[in-house]
């Protein structure tokens, strides 16, 4: 189909006059009386791909797919059971703490941050054709901003510049009406020219993503359900996911966004992304009360096994959300969920000493405090009064740092009394955190927080 027939046919059938299958324009616009079928809004959506590679789109036309401003129930249902919401689109102008940079000052600041890379002090990650290539000149990047490339795209992923700073963008305050968004970080900057694109993938943090100047966008997002993430972890390792998988998923949304628009995507949200005009792109990750539950499934379905470095960012968001659900309201999620998480918690507590310490701290803080309480183990045992003794017996470590015994007769000891001063509490990462009487505490360990201070971010391909 030519660009200007296409153009016209989009913006005609907008005043809802153009039809598909017709073959004269003019005759329609004046007498408005085709009776061919109207354009749906997924078909309006893909014919903003016209170019982009022909299997590509044959996959895309084949694949069940809702709108996103209307979402059947059923669909709705699939995503609020698998995680915290769908994915929500919020007004771009109110994520922002002032003006953004025009695309001129992004260009001009991306190549001064080429200039002063090096391979050591590089921070960023080029891409070609969606995968890491180190051999790709980054410079190509905003070459092809003028010139895309239809068969290989090059785009950059994590740059850091000086006139995008980390607190210009933020979550908006209707955000709050679906989750509460907690510990934002992990601010990249993406620059990426027509026909790039990321395959099937999963985010370890919910995220915010706002385009910048004329930079456009086409989202394909599915929940993390038991059968997507089954489909997932068969393609583990493997290229062109969308093209394999993409018609087996179910509860599937498609949307576009623009500068005016900023998309909150879910923790376990499966995803591919489509530019379909170059230009840049920021994004924010960040945790919510009520994202525990996902994590769970997700590491129960092995989806963290191919990926160490996103293994650990999965669990360090796990515990940065149960510990948000103990302190604010979500005790029942949060329980759950690390109950849910049983046996890969104790796996990876095994292999990683810091991040169980910074569990035992949040759990003692925790346990102390319900002592007055009546709760029940989703587990079925430790009703009322022993649900302190028997969670830390059947569901946490001991001071050695092994896992306790399974077994309602496991003795538990007694946490020791005034040892504060020999054993300073562990925070979680480093984070100052809030206790549910409102009280900022804040528990230091250097070996931990050095550690994780070394360890860099896993870097999203959105």
């Amino acid at each position: 189909m030519p660009s200007l027939y296409l153009n016209l046919h989009i913006s005609l059938d907008e005043a809802g006059i153009v039809h598909t299958e017709c073959s004269n324009l003019s005759a329609r616009y004046l007498s408005n009386r085709c009776t061919q079928r109207p354009v749906t809004p997924v078909e309006n959506l893909l014919n903003t791909l016209v170019g982009f590679d022909k299997g590509t789109l044959k996959v895309l036309q084949g694949m069940r797919v809702s709108p996103l401003r209307s979402i059947p129930k059923k669909v709705q249902d699939l995503w609020t059971e698998s995680t915290t919401t769908w994915p929500r689109l919020f007004p771009a102008e109110k994520c922002w703490t002032k003006t953004p940079p025009s695309s001129v000052d992004l260009v001009l600041a991306t190549l001064n941050k080429l200039a002063e890379s090096s391979n050591e002090n590089k921070t960023f990650t080029t891409y070609r054709r969606g995968e890491p290539d180190s051999k790709a000149d980054p410079r190509t990047a905003i070459a092809q901003l003028y010139e895309p490339s239809t068969s290989a795209p090059v785009s950059l992923i994590g740059l850091n510049i000086p006139e995008l700073p980390d607190d210009l963008l933020k979550c908006p305050e209707a955000l709050s009406k679906h989750v509460e968004p907690y510990d934002e970080s992990g601010h990249q900057l993406f620059l990426t020219p027509r026909f790039s694109q990321t395959d099937l993938h999963i985010d370890s943090a919910d995220g915010l993503s706002v385009p910048l100047g004329q930079c456009t966008k086409l989202w394909l997002a599915f929940p993390p359900t038991p059968k997507n993430l089954a489909h997932m972890y068969t393609q583990q390792g493997r290229k062109a996911k969308l093209s394999c998988i993409g018609s087996s998923l179910e509860g599937g949304l498609i949307f576009q966004t623009t500068a005016k628009e900023a998309v909150y995507l879910p923790v376990g949200t499966i995803h591919a992304v489509l530019t379909t005009t170059g230009g840049f792109l920021n994004a924010l990750d960040f945790t919510t009360p009520e994202s525990s539950k996902t994590y769970a499934p997700l590491s129960a379905a092995g989806i963290d096994r191919a990926d160490e470095s996103f293994r650990r960012d999965c669990f360090r968001h796990f515990l940065k959300s149960v510990e948000l659900g103990l302190d604010n309201q979500r005790e029942s999620m949060a329980v759950k969920a690390w109950v849910d998480a049983d046996e890969q918690i104790k796996e990876y507590g095994a292999g990683d000493g810091g991040w169980r310490r910074s569990a035992m701290v949040i759990w003692d803080d925790y346990l102390e405090r319900r002592k007055v309480r009546s709760i029940s183990c989703p587990c079925g045992r430790g009703l009322g009064e022993l649900f302190p003794t028997h969670f830390r017996a059947e569901h946490l470590w001991k001071t050695g740092g092994k896992r306790s015994g399974i077994g309602r007769s496991m003795k538990v000891s007694a946490p020791r009394k005034h040892t504060e001063a020999l054993e300073p509490k562990v925070p979680p990462f480093g984070m100052v955190l809030r206790s549910r009487a409102g009280k900022e505490k804040r528990r230091l360990q250097e070996d931990v927080v050095g550690i994780d201070r070394q360890r860099p971010a896993k870097k999203s391909k959105r």
